[in-house]
């Protein structure tokens, strides 16, 4: 009996009392990463585009909107999508490898470093590839 007693004393003196935890205060040197902006935040560019060639056209219109970036969304299979040839409002071109096979789901976000009016936009995919996808501009 004594032994059991000296044993629920022990127990009982090494129990864990809930620890609190303070969360450091922040000075302002790091902020929490931003959440990356929801498919609704963007414009719609595109319809949904099948690779079935090695390059498709895309009319973007006369919005004249500017945008800084595109967001290229695979819709279904594995599109790869090589690169994009980007035709401005002022008919300059520009181009961007992207060398990238997305999977359903998937997105790739593409800065373009400057915000300009888009008149249209040439992709072009790895004729092997099977899939589609969309574009989107903000």
């Amino acid at each position: 009996m004594r032994n059991t007693i000296l044993l629920a004393l022990a127990l009982t003196a090494c129990a864990t009392q809930p620890q609190q935890v303070t969360t450091p205060t922040n000075t302002g040197a790091y902020r929490e990463p931003s959440a990356p902006p929801e498919v609704t935040d963007w414009v719609v560019l595109s319809p949904t585009v099948q690779t079935g060639s090695m390059q498709q056209l895309i009319e973007v219109g006369t919005t004249n909107r500017p945008f800084s970036q595109l967001l290229l969304k695979a819709v279904d299979g594995e599109p790869q999508i090589e690169m994009l040839q980007i035709q401005y409002a002022d008919d300059e071109l520009k181009q961007v490898d992207v060398h990238r096979k997305l999977v359903a789901g998937d997105g790739q976000v593409i800065e373009l470093r400057e915000k300009r009016a888009i008149k249209k936009i040439t992709v072009i995919t790895d004729p092997d590839s099977h899939g589609s996808y969309t574009i989107f501009g903000t």
